[in-house]
């Protein structure tokens, strides 16, 4: 015969005592009743029809305490089971009760992006609110212990301003905060402020920005662990345009500072150790001026370093190139202050092919300590020259600072300003100097001399002259070789160098490609003695056809010479002048072009000259 129905079936849940809160039960055939003095739920009898019919029970019921707690469970029937191979007549089940708090991490800063300044102070807050809720899916939380906090930051933040407890490891960048209680329904706030290194904060995973994840957990389980974990804040880290326009030499719209190309391994003083032939840069950021004076300054440069760590990398090396503005000309001399080696070059030395340790403005080779190390004073022009800055850290301390001083700096010895730099890139010169000097010849002339060791599309050379190393004109052009690998000398004469009154006069080339780009030489000067003659007067002036001068200043009793010189200082008409005469007529000027001339008058041992401007003829 089959099964038959089982009857007078008997069940009972074994359940805590005294349990102050709701039990609910819920079955879907019969009742069932909690009786608190037991701690036992018992079910009415019913008929289980044969066939595998079930009775389900649901019991729902808050536990009095925390830890393990065991249930257990009995069914028995008055039908015959002695067939039955699976008779479960009990069972328990131990269940493990943990209390609940569910955290929430809000994180939020003082700005949505940061524009370095290396002049100011280039600081984020953080505002971290962490809550203990009550939500709608889970009514049954409790106050949360033990509670930690936890946010990671970026490597080698500076300055940390923290909260009480709470402490950031500049190695790692990981900032952790014990918070302790935080009872149900309750918020706590926290402010975290940190200074960034003088640099984009670009690393060798990250683009320029700061990236920050917080996190918070308790001793309780979290019902919700979205919104505790990884709440991550990205802001955004830019470099000021300023003045500075074209790319930079990592082929971005060129920004104020230098463009950072770090590499790991000392260079060792190779100068061919940054070549793109033998290797490329670990990790390429901005940095807004070379001003790193402590180990712990550079910002995160682990990834391009071979020892050590955030905040003391060991075995790297880093060049930093761009373009430097000198506003006022004059005279200029750099410092570096590094441990180990460094070279600071500018100007078109900075952008040969191959680099010479001889044409450096400042130079401190070899593994040492921290030194300052002054180069030769140069000439430096208004204008903006490239700019070029190696670095190596062997082992121990690192630090580089390249500072100045000039006019630009009222003479007195500063770091490089930002405001100073751009990462503009510079294209390979279309000659290569290896030598320009100018020096005087006689009391009036000055002789100047220029060779290159190769030339790529040169087209000419502009000779520019200043009398006061500020305000340039051109004096003449030099065809120059076009391309070539052999090695040239050029020479040019300015004949009127000293020129009015003698002093101090300033030459530069500007040496110009087929393209028509242009880059410019070091600034030479060359001194004469000053004169003391007076200028020569004459008029009308500006004229078309002849001129009177006025000699009345000069020695009589001895004849004299008058010479009129073109811009490009070539005599055009000598003339001799009588010995007494105190004005003297210049006509038929009507027959040189139009332009400004210089005239110099000799008479009586005294010398004296001024310049005449010719005007075109009427019409």
């Amino acid at each position: 015969a089959g099964p038959t129905d089982a009857a007078n079936v008997a069940r009972t849940v074994q359940l805590p005592a005294n349990l102050t809160g709701p039990v609910t039960v819920t079955t879907n055939q019969g009742t069932g009743t909690y009786t608190a003095s037991s701690g036992q739920v018992t079910f009415t009898s019913i008929t289980l029809a044969s066939g595998s019919t079930t009775a389900d029970a649901t019991i729902t019921y808050t536990p009095a305490q925390t830890g393990s707690v065991v249930v257990s469970s009995t069914i028995s029937t008055s039908t015959n089971e002695a067939c039955q191979t699976d008779n479960n007549a009990s069972g328990n089940a131990t269940l493990v009760v943990e209390t609940v708090a569910d955290l929430k991490v809000a994180l939020t800063a003082n700005t949505t992006g940061v524009v370095i300044n290396s002049a100011a102070t280039n600081s984020i807050t953080y505002t971290a609110t962490i809550t203990n809720q009550t939500t709608s899916a889970d009514a049954s939380g409790g106050n949360a212990t033990g509670v930690v906090f936890t946010m990671q930051l970026p490597k080698a933040l500076l300055n940390p301003t923290l909260p009480t407890g709470a402490t950031y490891s500049a190695a790692t960048g990981v900032l952790t905060l014990s918070v302790g209680t935080l009872n149900l329904n309750s918020s706590v706030n926290y402010n975290f402020t940190f200074t960034l290194s003088p640099n984009n904060q670009r690393t060798a995973t990250n683009g320029a920005q700061v990236v920050a994840t917080a996190s918070a957990t308790a001793n309780e389980l979290d019902t919700n662990p979205g919104d505790n974990t990884n709440q991550q804040l990205t802001i955004p880290v830019a470099m000021p345009a300023g003045n500075c326009t074209g790319l930079g030499y990592d082929g971005n719209a060129s920004t104020q500072g230098l463009v950072g190309e770090y590499y790991k391994g000392y260079f060792a003083d190779d100068l061919t150790y940054f070549d793109a032939s033998k290797r490329t840069a670990n990790l390429t950021r901005t940095d807004g001026w070379a001003n790193y004076a402590t180990s712990n300054s550079w910002g995160d440069v682990t990834s391009a370093s071979n020892g050590g760590d955030a905040t003391n990398p060991d075995y790297f090396s880093a060049r930093l190139r761009g373009s430097l503005t000198i506003t006022t000309g004059g005279s200029y001399t750099f410092r570096t202050s590094s441990d180990d080696a460094s070279y600071v070059w500018v100007g078109d030395a900075a952008r040969a092919a191959t680099l010479d340790a001889t044409k450096t403005v400042v130079k401190a080779a070899g593994a040492h300590g921290t030194s300052n190390i002054d180069g030769a004073a140069v000439t430096l022009a208004a204008g903006t020259y490239p700019i070029l800055i190696l670095y190596g850290d062997n082992a121990g301390t690192n630090a580089l600072t390249v500072s100045y001083s000039g006019p630009d700096t009222g003479s007195a010895m500063r770091v490089i300003p930002q405001s100073a730099l751009c990462t503009l890139g510079y294209t390979p010169l279309p000659m290569v100097l290896t030598s320009f000097t100018a020096v005087a010849e006689g009391p009036q002339a000055a002789h100047l001399r220029w060779a290159t060791a190769s030339e790529l599309h040169s087209d000419h050379v502009d000779v520019e002259r200043s009398r006061d190393g500020v305000v340039f004109e051109r004096i003449g052009r030099v065809a120059a070789a076009g391309t070539t690998l052999a090695a040239h000398t050029y020479a040019f004469v300015d004949a009127l160098a000293a020129t009015p009154v003698g002093g101090t006069v300033y030459y530069r080339l500007r040496q110009v490609d087929s393209d028509n780009s242009a880059t410019y030489s070091p600034v030479q000067a060359v001194s004469f003695a000053a004169s003391g003659s007076p200028a020569l007067v004459f008029y009308p002036n500006p004229t078309r056809t002849a001129t009177t001068l006025d000699l009345q200043a000069l020695a009589t009793g001895a004849g004299g010479q008058l010479t009129l010189y073109d811009v490009l200082g070539r005599p055009v008409r000598t003339l001799a002048l009588p010995p007494t005469d105190a004005l003297f007529p210049l006509s038929d000027l009507q027959a040189l072009p139009a332009g400004v001339y210089q005239v110099q008058v000799q008479r009586g041992g005294q010398r004296v000259s001024g310049r005449l401007l010719l005007q075109q003829n009427a019409e």
